[in-house]
């Protein structure tokens, strides 16, 4: 069983978690990951404890690559690529492979796949017909869409052109866009389908999904070059292969209902 120690320094909580491995480690050093409040994919409950798939899929590759894993937390996503870059911390999750960054960071092989969908308020799904992404463009309806990451080419086409009609409001918190497409800030909300789904059963309801998908691909984690070696990266892929074989991270995602959500 894993171990879970907590300690409140730097404005950051910082958790060590590791199993009962051999002393010896076949990663480098103590690999620090920074996390922030995205359920289902990890969140700090009341006891201050941090819980959900990716922390979960994170202990089971650490385990089998037996390397030590800090979290340091909460920090918000951008913030925490910009400590990768200046080596404050050494591995960030959810990452989707973009060519500029290949010269700053190292990506592992794929760990999850990430989907990003469009949702509206139950019961408007006919109000919006739509059967592919350019559509957006040929109305005009409000868009609530994340302020920052990296949701396919097709999008980051189209953005400059919503952006340029206003039709894009923008959200930081799976909570916060909720809350705009509850009050009526926009017709549609664009975002991350399991944590929508999750967050709107936990404390909102009410969404439904139009039949469009605006990403579906891969995720990695991302390396710093300043603090990680080669070597590091090779560890972690070939626990994530060996764990894909033997269908050990399948079994963990399956557990948070990927199966259940119609992809």
């Amino acid at each position: 069983m894993s171990n879970i120690l907590w300690k409140l320094g730097r404005a950051w909580v910082v958790c060590s978690l590791f199993a009962a491995w051999p002393a010896w480690g076949a990663c480098s050093r103590d690999i620090h990951i920074a996390w922030d409040q995205w359920p289902p994919y990890i969140y700090r409950d009341d006891a201050k404890i941090l819980h959900g798939l990716d922390v979960d899929l994170i202990d089971a590759i650490a385990r089998e690559a037996h390397c030590k894993v800090i979290f340091s937390g909460p920090i918000p996503a951008k913030r925490q690529y910009l400590y990768l870059l200046d080596g404050s911390l050494d591995m960030q999750a959810a990452a989707s492979v973009i060519p500029e960054r290949e010269s700053e960071a190292w990506f592992t092989r794929p760990y999850r796949r990430e989907i990003i969908s469009l949702f509206v308020r139950q019961g408007e799904k006919a109000q919006f017909p739509i059967g592919r992404l350019s559509d957006m463009t040929k109305r005009d309806w409000k868009i609530i869409v994340p302020f920052n990451g990296w949701f396919g080419k097709e999008y980051a086409a189209l953005r400059p052109q919503l952006h340029h009609t206003n039709l894009l409001s923008e959200y930081i918190s799976t909570d916060q866009g909720l809350r705009m497409l509850e009050f009526h800030r926009g017709d549609i909300l664009m975002g991350d389908f399991l944590a929508f789904v999750y967050e709107a059963e936990q404390n909102h309801g009410g969404i439904e999904a139009l039949p469009i998908t605006v990403n579906d691909a891969p995720v990695h984690f991302m390396l710093s070059k300043k603090t990680m070696t080669e070597a590091d990266v090779a560890a972690i892929n070939t626990a994530i292969a060996r764990l894909t074989a033997r269908g050990e991270l399948q079994k963990i995602v399956a557990r948070y209902g990927w199966k259940q959500i119609g992809h």
